[in-house]
């Protein structure tokens, strides 16, 4: 019966750090242009559902900036190969109410530039195992 017991808790434990590993954030080297001209050059992560950006100093300290306090980011993504561009623009939900920040990307710059706003974060593990042009597909889908 206690073998059992510790089997169980053993498989629980490891299990917990299976998924903990799975569940790292992706980050990026780039950087964040803040309101009132700071730049910030180094590793970043971003949360599209919250539009949370996480910016992890050499010291081991993170700092997290709202799009209130952001101007624009750039890095380079390895999975896409391509750099992204993402600007903080306010955007009123609602007649009569403040207007809020959102983070864009910026898809394309000229005549009229267009922006996409990314609503959720994508499993850039699961990602990995499919070809480009699907992983476009999929990512369009949502």
């Amino acid at each position: 019966m206690y073998r059992i017991l510790n089997l169980s808790i053993i498989f629980f434990i490891f299990s917990l750090s299976a998924f903990a590993e799975n569940s790292k954030p992706q980050v990026y080297k780039g950087e964040i242009e803040l309101k009132g001209g700071i730049i910030k050059v180094g590793s970043l992560n971003i949360d599209f559902e919250t539009d949370l950006v996480r910016f992890y100093n050499k010291d081991g300290t993170i700092e997290t900036y709202s799009p209130f306090n952001i101007v624009s980011l750039y890095f380079y993504d390895d999975l896409i190969s391509q750099p992204r561009t993402f600007v903080a623009l306010s955007h009123p939900p609602k007649k009569n109410t403040n207007a809020r920040y959102y983070l864009f990307e910026l898809m394309k710059v000229g005549e009229m530039d267009i922006l996409r706003k990314s609503i959720k974060n994508s499993d850039y593990n699961k990602l990995k195992e499919f070809s480009f042009s699907k992983r476009v597909r999929e990512y369009d889908k949502t």
